[in-house]
């Protein structure tokens, strides 16, 4: 295995960058720290290192180069950024509105301008659309005036007809009754007289006619009359009708028209405003509420607090934000998320006023919200930490309301503003936001100097993104790669010594077993010779009968021998063959155990390959061979001649001078004497041939015992290159550390 501690980089070290090459260099140092595992060597052991270092660290480095390319696109350098981030319907939106009306923003004065000449060229101010309305409601009035005065007239001239008509009737009637009461005579004389009561009905006759003639006069001319005051209205509440359409002209260019509606999600992307204020240019993001249906906005959210160099927390509420439950990340968890790479934070309390009541008070805060507020700024600052600022409250409706000049007549909001203005003048009302508190800081202390303050804070976000990449490879080495190699250090020691035990085993027992059939050898032998020199027998007969037993019983024991040494040998095979297996059981288990590696998104395997192409089977039987190989039973019939010699010269010596008895008795000794020497030469000579034995598989054992600490050297080289990668991280990050950063 090479050594990856003295392997080359091949680049220099990092140099902290104070341009807007900042990412492109910061992305080229990250990629080449976790990659260093090129500079290992050519060879199948590196080569499984390579891999597994590959798999586990190229998500890393192919996820933070992403974030790096990411923040590099949102980035801005020119220009300080202010972002007002917050919850949904926290009035973000009204507070970007009323600092682009007082700080004079380039885009909202050309919207104002182009309001104000829609207004003049459609007549659209509020007092032109009072007055068609005045118009409007006056000859509502005249045709109601002259409806009136028709009925009158009419009921008047219909009761003029009615009288007269009724008194011709009477008359008439009369003049009935009178002919009825007449006489024959005076119906005679009538004929040739006028009657006066002919010339009364004469009379009522025409008045009756001419109350008649008066009335339908009058309805003709009231008609005529109506109808042309009708015209009048119809042509005035059109011409109005016609202005307030054209009102939809200035909803483009009015005041408010970024504010939400009370609709979740009205603000979908992130807008941002440019500013000039005494010689600082600085922008301000109108960032999406963070509480609505948030994949919608997700995207633009983290474009916007990428590109803020400070960003205030924008709430509704004098509370701090809480924590999600039921694993659903909650409002502490996403501010945490988004704006922990910031290097200034400030909260804005934004207090809902819906009516004049609610300013009524000398201050705008009560004591409770105070409270409260404080508790939110040591929660946040527990999140943020120092970069974290504090709380700034003002009330950005009625501020709004104080500045609005260019609002839809007759809106929602003109009518709230006249509500408002009817309680307090502009300068009061605005005063009472503190608003101006705001502009202050935004014109002052916030945006002085910028340009330090833009690079501390494109640093401090690529050094975060370091944090982040460092503490993902942080937690693959202290999660899976250090305790992997740790308990995989514990079980090659078990095995090896488990081998060492089993070798150390097989020797006692093989000496055993040599024992036993040295000390069966000579026992058989001794009783064969004892049993012979029974017969009284001559001791050449003896030396002859003897050498032929010693071959009949080393053949049997060299038999026995042999089969007793494989039944161990056999053992010791099974013995090293499970120790293997159970070594190999216990590598892969762990490798399961640590082995599933989530990084950036995805599962990569733990993988070192436990026989990098090493034939165990071969290695055990190997070993046995050597055991056979090196064990030389046909020594013993070597070890065995000299006996015979020894008998005849103590035969000669005792031959005619004692009695048979005497003969036998010196026989045996001499017997006993020789096989005593034999059992030590032979013991010797069989212990010398299973000590090359042994050392032959004790020489393959450590063959084996090397093959077993392979893996535990690869996983040894993979955490150094791993760990120096961390290393090269933490001083990447310090490198990139501004003064005043910790």
């Amino acid at each position: 295995m090479p050594d990856i501690e003295t392997a080359p980089l091949h680049r220099r070290d990092m140099k902290r960058l104070h341009s807007r090459e900042l990412y492109k260099e910061l992305a080229s140092e990250i990629r080449h720290i976790l990659h260093s595992v090129e500079a290992l060597q050519e060879d199948p052991q590196a080569n499984g290192v390579k891999r597994t270092v590959n798999a586990v660290l190229e998500p890393l480095s192919q996820e933070s180069e992403a974030r790096i390319q990411e923040l590099a696109r949102n980035a801005e350098w020119d220009t300080f950024v202010i972002g007002f981030y917050g919850e949904t319907n926290a009035g973000k939106s009204t507070v970007v509105e009323t600092l682009r009306i007082l700080l004079g923003e380039a885009g909202k004065l050309d919207e104002r301008r182009a309001f104000r000449e829609i207004q003049e060229r459609y007549g659209l101010s509020a007092d032109s659309l009072r007055q068609a309305q005045l118009e409007v409601e006056t000859a509502a009035q005249a045709c109601e005036d002259c409806t009136q005065a028709h009925a009158r007239e009419q009921a008047e001239r219909e009761g003029e007809v009615e009288a007269a008509s009724a008194e011709l009737r009477a008359t008439a009637s009369e003049m009935a009754r009178r002919r009825a009461a007449m006489n024959r005579w005076q119906r005679f004389l009538a004929l040739f007289r006028q009657d006066p009561a002919a010339a009364v009905l004469l009379q009522k006759t025409q008045r009756l006619k001419a109350a008649e003639a008066a009335l339908a006069q009058a309805l003709d001319s009231h008609q005529a009359r109506i109808s042309g005051l009708r015209d009048v209205l119809a042509s005035r509440q059109q011409a109005l009708d016609g202005r307030r359409a054209q009102l939809d002209l200035l909803l483009p260019h009015a005041d408010g028209r970024i504010i939400g509606n009370g609709r979740s999600d009205f603000t979908l992307q992130s807008q941002l405003y440019r500013f000039e204020v005494q010689g600082q240019r600085f922008a301000l993001i109108d960032v999406p509420g963070i509480e609505g249906s948030e994949g919608k906005v997700e995207q633009a959210i983290w474009e916007a607090v990428q590109k803020a160099h400070a960003v205030f927390y924008v709430t509704p509420k004098p509370a701090a934000p809480q924590k999600g439950e039921d694993g659903k990340p909650g409002t502490l968890e996403k501010i945490k998320r988004h704006l922990g790479d910031q290097t200034e934070g400030w909260t804005l309390y934004n207090k809902g006023a819906t009516n004049p009541m609610a300013l009524s008070a000398p201050e705008l805060l009560n004591a409770d919200e105070q409270r409260s507020l404080a508790d939110l700024d040591r929660k946040l600052r527990e999140q943020l930490g120092s970069h974290y600022a504090r709380t700034l409250s003002i009330s950005a409706r009625p501020a709004f309301l104080a500045v609005a000049e260019c609002l839809v007549p007759g809106g929602t909001d003109a009518a709230t503003r006249d509500k408002f203005l009817g309680k307090f003048d502009r300068d009061s009302l605005l005063a009472k936001s503190n608003l101006p508190a705001l502009v202050d800081l935004l014109s002052g202390p916030l945006v002085k100097g910028q340009q330090d303050k833009i690079m501390r804070s494109n640093l401090f976000k690529g050094r975060q993104l370091v944090h982040r990449t460092l503490a993902g490879i942080e937690g693959i080495y202290e999660d899976h790669l250090k305790p992997f190699k740790a308990e995989l250090a514990v079980v090659v020691k078990d095995s090896t010594q488990q081998m060492d035990l089993s070798v150390r085993a097989l020797s006692t027992r093989l000496d055993n077993v040599a024992s036993a059939a040295v000390r069966q050898f000579i026992k058989a032998l001794r009783e064969d010779a004892y049993d012979y020199i029974d017969g009284d027998v001559s001791n050449d007969a003896l030396r002859s009968y003897f050498a032929d037993a010693r071959d009949r019983r080393m053949a049997e024991a060299t038999a026995s021998l042999t089969s007793a040494l494989e039944h161990e040998f056999a053992s010791f095979r099974e013995e090293v063959a499970d120790a293997l297996e159970r070594f190999r059981d216990f590598a892969n288990d762990l490798q399961s155990s640590f082995g599933s590696i989530r990084i950036a998104g995805s599962t990569a395997p733990l993988k070192l390959d436990l026989s990098q192409g090493i034939d165990w089977t071969g290695l055990i039987s190997t070993a046995i061979g050597g055991l056979l190989l090196a064990w030389n039973p046909g020594g013993w019939l070597i070890l065995a001649t000299g006996i015979a010699t020894v008998l005849l010269g103590l035969a000669k010596s005792f031959i005619g001078f004692f009695s048979s008895d005497y003969k036998k008795a010196q026989q045996c000794k001499a017997i006993d004497q020789q096989l005593d020497s034999m059992r030590g030469s032979l013991l010797e000579g069989i212990r010398a041939d299973l000590k090359r034995s042994v050392e032959s598989v004790e020489s393959e054992m450590e063959t084996m015992k090397a093959a077993m600490r392979v893996p535990l050297e690869n996983a040894t080289a993979l955490n150094k290159i791993v760990k120096r990668s961390i290393d090269k991280l933490k001083l990447l990050a310090a490198s990139m550390a501004a003064p005043g950063d910790i």
